[in-house]
C-alpha cells in the first residue's frame, strides 16, 4: 500500500521543471491525472465489460497521452485539440460499447473540466479549447443517437452540452480568480529582496522558489528544483553543519555559506519554518534566504581594526553607512572601551546604534549628509566643540574627527575637550569679568556697548551709558588699606547686582570705575537720570565692612545715544566727560552738554584738533638717555611724545595726554609711538650704537585688541630685536586692573619685549602683583631720587626700592637724576641705570644721533664721570 500510495502520489506530483510556470504547472498536472484516470478506465473496462478492453485503453489512450507529454515538455503548453481528442475518444469508447454511455460520458465531461482548468474565461484563447471540447462532445453524443442507434445517447448530448457550459463558467471563475490570487502573490513574493521557497525535508529538494533565486547563485529556477541542487551547493565546510540543523525539525536561523554559479563564496542566512501534519510529522520547510555577503564582509572588515581599535587610549568608533540615498546615516560597527565609557555605560552595547543618537548634536541633516560624505567622496571632517549629550547631565564636550577607512566604512574618534573647553570658558570669563568683583570688565563692556549701539542705531531706539566713579574712595584705602578698600568694592558691587537686576549691564572698568548701560525702547534721557539718582541714593546707604561703617558717595555721568554720540567711542568718551562734569559740579549726577564742559574753549579746540594730529603727522618723538650706572655708558632711551601744534607751537604731554582718552587718540597715538620708537631704534643700530627704547602706554592701551599685532608689525617692519624695546606702564595705572595688565604684560613677554613698571612709590600696588607680573626692570620714581641727596628718609626709600627690585629679580632705573652726587650713591646702592638732566634733557631723533656719534668719536666724558 505504501508504495502505491507513493506512485500514485508522484502520478499528481509537480513537474520540477518551471514552477513558477503556473499554467505549465496545471498542465503537467492534468496529464498526471489523466495517467491516473486511464488506469482507472482501463480497470473498469477490463472488469465490467471485456478483458480485452483494458489493455486497448491502457496502451492505446495511454500511448496518446504520453504523446501529450511530449509536445507539453517541447513546447511548453498542450495543444489546442487535446481536449477535442479526449471527448472523441469517448464517444469512441461509447460507439464501440454502448453500454459504457455514462461513465464514458462523465470522462467526457471530466475532459472538458480539464480544458477550463488549464485556461482562463476571460482570455479567448483559453477558452478555445474547452468550448470546442463542448461543441464536438455534444455533437458527437447527437450522432451515436441518430446514427449509431445508441440508446439515450439524444439525452446524454444534451445533458453533456448543458453541463459543460456550467463547468465552463464555474470552474472558469475558479480559474480565474486563482490565476489572478497567484499573480498577485508572485509579484509580492519576487518583490522581496531575498529568496523565499518551500522544500521537502526528506530529499532536501527544492519545491518551489521565487524569481529572487537566479540572482542570489546564478542559476535559474528550475536548476534550484531539481533533485540534490541545494546540497551540492552548499559549501563543504558547512555542509554536515546545516544538515544537521535542517534534520532536527524545529524553527531556526542558521547562517552559512553556498557557492554560486562563478565558484565565488556566497554568505547567507536561512530562516526556516517548518510545517507538521496532525501527528506533527514535519511535511514541508519553509524559508527565507537572505544575502549577508556584504554584511559579513563589512563585519570581517570591521573585526580587523577590533584589535588596532581596541588598544587606543582615544574614544574611536568604526561605522558603516546604512540606509537609501537622502536618508543614509552611520551605524555603530565598532566602540573601543574608551568610546564606551565615554558616551555611557560600560555594559551597554554601542554596536547597531545609529551615530547620531550617540551624539545628538550629529542629527543636523547638514552634518548628517557630511558624514556620509567622508565615505563617499573620501572627504575627512572635523567639528570642534561638540555637545556629547551624555548621561546624567554630564556636559562633555569633544572634537569630533571623521575619516574614511577602507571597505567603505568610516572612523570617527571623538577628542575630549571638556576639560580644555571649561578652561577656556575660564578663561573667557576671567579675560571678561572683574576677578575682585565678579562683575564683566571693561573690555567686555567694549564688546556690548558695540553691540548696543548697532542695534540702537538699526531698531530706532535710544542706548545710555552711565560713568560712575566713587568720591572718598582714596581716602578708603589710604586710612584703612587696600584690603578693606577691596571688600568695599565687593559690597558695592552687590548693591547694584540687587538693585538693577540681571536685566541691566554692570560692569566695573578698574579701580572705583563702574559702567551702567541701558537699552530699548523705554530708554530716554529722563529715564537715565532717574536710574542715576536711584544708584546714587542707594550708594549713599552707609556699608559695614568688617564692623567698620563705610560711607561713600558717587559722581555719575550719562550720554546717550544719538543724542550726543554716534559711535562706541564717542559714547564712552562723552559719559566719561559728564562723569567729570559731575565731579567737579558735586551735583552727584550730570548729563553730558558740550557748553558745559568744564574745559576751556581752547581746551575743547584741542580735543577735536588731537583726534588729527596723528593722521596729519603732528606728532613727534623725544628721546632722553638712559645710562648704565656700572659702565657710565648710553645702553637705552626713553621716547617721549610732543605734539607740534600748527598754531600752539610744541605742546608738551602734560597738557594734552589727559585729553587723548576724550578726543579718541590714544589707541591711534599708542599705535604711532610704537612704530616710530622701533624705528629710530633700529636707526641708532644700523650706526653702531648699541641702544634700546622704551614706550610708555596707559591702561587703556591694555584694551587695545591690536596692540600686540602693531608692536610684532612694528618690530619686524624696523629689524629691532624685541629683547631692545620695553614697554612702560605707571604703577597707579597698572593697579587699575592688574589682571589685564598681566594678560597684556604675558602677551608682551612671550614676544620677546621686555616690560617696566614706571613711577614706582607713587601707587598702590601689591607685592604680590609684582611678584606675579612678567616685569623686566622697575624705575624708581623722580620724586625719591630728586631728594635722595638730602640723606633723609627719601634716601632710605631708594634703597628699600633698590633691593626689593633686585629681591624680585628686576633691573631697577633711577628716574629724574639731577644732581652730580647721586650718580655714586645709585652706583653704590646698587642701582642699575639712571636717567635724568644730569646726564641729558629728551632731545629730538636728529640731535640724539649727533649727540651719541660725539660721545663715541670725540670721547666726551658724560657729566656724571666729573662728578
Amino acid at each position: 500500500m505504501a508504495r502505491l500510495g507513493g506512485w500514485l502520489a508522484s502520478l499528481l506530483h509537480e513537474d520540477p521543471a518551471n514552477p513558477d510556470d503556473w499554467a505549465f504547472h496545471r498542465w503537467w498536472r492534468v496529464l498526471r491525472v489523466r495517467n491516473l484516470g486511464i488506469v482507472l478506465l482501463a480497470v473498469a473496462g477490463a472488469v465490467l465489460y471485456h478483458w480485452w478492453l483494458g489493455p486497448l485503453i491502457l496502451v492505446g489512450v495511454g500511448g496518446y497521452n504520453l504523446l501529450h507529454e511530449a509536445h507539453l515538455r517541447r513546447h511548453r503548453r498542450l495543444p489546442l485539440w487535446l481536449p477535442v481528442s479526449d471527448v472523441l475518444l469517448g464517444a469512441a469508447v461509447i460507439a464501440i460499447e454502448p453500454r459504457s454511455l455514462l461513465p464514458a460520458t462523465l470522462v467526457m465531461l471530466t475532459a472538458v473540466a480539464f480544458a477550463t482548468s488549464t485556461g482562463s474565461p476571460t482570455t479567448l484563447r483559453s477558452v478555445t479549447p474547452a468550448v470546442a471540447a463542448i461543441v464536438t462532445g455534444t455533437v458527437a453524443l447527437a450522432g451515436l443517437a441518430t446514427v449509431g442507434g445508441v440508446d439515450d445517447a439524444g439525452l446524454a448530448a444534451a445533458a453533456f452540452g448543458v453541463s459543460g457550459v456550467m463547468v465552463l463558467l464555474g470552474l472558469g471563475s475558479l480559474v480565474d480568480s486563482e490565476a489572478r490570487l497567484r499573480r498577485r502573490l508572485v509579484g509580492l513574493v519576487d518583490q522581496i529582496d531575498a529568496v523565499v521557497w518551500t522544500r521537502d525535508p526528506e530529499t532536501q529538494r527544492f519545491t518551489y522558489v521565487n524569481g529572487r533565486a537566479e540572482g542570489l547563485l546564478g542559476f535559474s529556477t528550475q536548476e534550484w528544483t531539481e533533485d540534490g541542487f541545494w546540497v551540492s551547493r552548499l559549501h563543504p565546510d558547512d555542509r554536515e553543519r546545516v544538515l544537521r540543523a535542517t534534520e532536527a525539525g524545529a524553527a531556526h536561523d542558521l547562517s552559512y555559506r553556498m557557492v554560486d554559479a562563478d565558484g565565488r563564496t556566497v554568505h547567507v542566512l536561512d530562516r526556516v519554518t517548518p510545517l507538521t501534519d496532525a501527528a506533527g510529522t514535519v511535511t514541508e520547510l519553509h524559508g527565507v534566504t537572505l544575502d549577508v555577503t556584504e554584511r559579513r564582509s563589512i563585519e570581517q572588515r570591521s573585526r580587523q581594526y577590533s584589535d588596532i581599535v581596541e588598544h587606543i587610549d582615544l574614544p574611536l568608533l568604526v561605522a558603516r553607512i546604512d540606509g537609501e540615498e537622502g536618508d543614509a546615516r552611520p551605524v555603530v560597527l565598532l566602540a573601543n572601551p574608551a568610546a564606551v565609557h565615554l558616551l555611557g555605560d560600560p555594559t551597554e552595547d554601542l554596536r547597531g546604534r545609529p551615530l547620531d543618537e550617540l551624539v545628538p548634536a550629529l542629527a543636523s541633516p547638514e552634518l548628517a549628509t557630511r558624514l556620509v560624505e567622508v565615505v563617499t567622496a573620501e572627504r575627512p571632517l572635523r567639528i570642534d566643540d561638540v555637545a556629547l549629550g551624555c548621561p546624567e547631565g554630564d556636559d562633555r564636550r569633544a572634537v569630533v574627527a571623521a575619516f574614511p577607512l577602507p571597505g567603505d566604512l568610516l572612523a570617527v574618534s571623538l577628542q575630549d575637550t571638556t576639560e580644555i573647553s571649561q578652561a577656556t570658558q575660564a578663561l573667557r570669563r576671567q579675560a571678561l569679568h572683574d576677578a575682585l568683583t565678579g562683575l564683566p570688565n571693561r573690555a567686555q563692556l567694549d564688546e556690548v556697548v558695540r553691540t548696543e549701539v548697532a542695534a540702537a542705531h538699526a531698531e530706532g531706539h535710544r542706548l545710555a551709558l552711565l560713568m560712575m566713579d566713587l568720591d572718598q574712595f582714596k581716602e578708603v584705602n589710604d586710612a584703612l588699606g587696600h584690603g578693606v578698600g577691596d571688600r568695599l568694592l565687593v559690597a558695592i558691587a552687590a548693591r547694584l547686582r540687587s538693585l538693577l537686576g540681571p536685566s541691566t549691564f554692570v560692569a566695573r572698568l578698574g579701580g572705583d570705575e563702574f559702567a551702567i548701560v541701558m537699552g530699548g525702547p523705554q530708554v530716554d534721557e529722563e529715564a537715565a537720570r532717574s536710574t542715576a539718582e536711584v544708584v546714587a541714593a542707594s550708594l549713599r546707604a552707609p556699608f559695614t565692612v568688617d564692623d567698620l561703617r563705610l560711607q561713600t558717595n558717587v559722581s555719575i555721568g550719562i550720554a546717550l545715544v544719538p543724542d550726543h554720540a554716534g559711535d562706541t567711542e564717542e559714547l564712552v568718551r562723552r559719559a566719561d566727560v559728564a562723569m567729570y562734569m559731575a565731579k567737579r559740579s558735586g551735583t552727584g549726577t550730570a548729563t553730558y552738554r558740550p557748553e558745559a564742559d568744564s574745559s576751556s574753549v581752547a581746551r575743547l579746540t584741542l580735543i577735536g584738533d588731537l583726534r588729527d594730529a596723528v593722521p596729519a603727522g603732528q606728532l613727534v618723538l623725544h628721546y632722553q638717555p638712559v645710562i648704565d650706572l656700572h659702565s657710565l655708558t648710553l645702553v637705552s632711551t626713553e621716547a617721549l611724545v610732543r605734539w607740534q601744534h600748527p598754531e600752539h607751537g610744541l605742546i608738551m604731554p602734560d597738557e594734552f595726554i589727559s585729553l587723548a582718552a576724550l578726543s579718541g587718540a590714544t589707541r591711534p597715538m599708542a599705535h604711532w609711538v610704537l612704530r616710530e620708537a622701533t624705528r629710530a631704534a633700529a636707526e641708532w643700530q644700523a650706526d653702531g650704537h648699541a641702544v634700546g627704547v622704551a614706550v610708555n602706554l596707559s591702561v587703556r592701551n591694555l584694551f587695545d585688541r591690536d596692540l600686540l599685532g602693531v608692536a610684532e608689525a612694528a618690530l619686524e617692519a624696523s629689524g629691532l630685536p624685541p629683547g631692545d624695546l620695553v614697554v612702560e606702564l605707571t604703577e597707579s595705572e597698572l593697579m587699575e586692573d592688574p589682571s589685564v595688565a598681566l594678560s597684556q604684560f604675558e602677551a608682551f613677554q612671550a614676544l620677546g619685549v621686555r616690560t617696566s613698571v614706571d613711577d614706582f612709590g607713587t601707587g598702590y600696588s601689591s607685592l604680590t602683583y609684582l611678584r606675579d607680573l612678567p616685569l623686566s626692570e622697575l624705575k624708581v620714581d623722580r620724586t625719591f631720587v630728586g631728594a635722595m641727596h638730602q640723606r633723609g628718609g627719601a634716601f632710605t626709600i631708594v634703597r628699600s626700592m633698590i633691593d626689593m627690585g633686585h629681591n624680585l629679580g628686576l633691573e631697577v632705573v633711577a628716574e629724574g637724576v639731577e644732581h652730580a652726587d647721586d650718580v655714586p650713591t645709585l652706583a653704590r646702592l646698587g642701582c642699575d641705570r639712571a636717567q635724568g638732566f644730569h646726564f641729558a634733557r629728551p632731545m629730538p631723533h636728529d640731535r640724539l644721533r649727533t649727540w651719541m656719534d660725539e660721545v663715541r668719536e670725540s670721547g666726551i666724558t658724560l657729566p656724571s664721570r666729573s662728578a
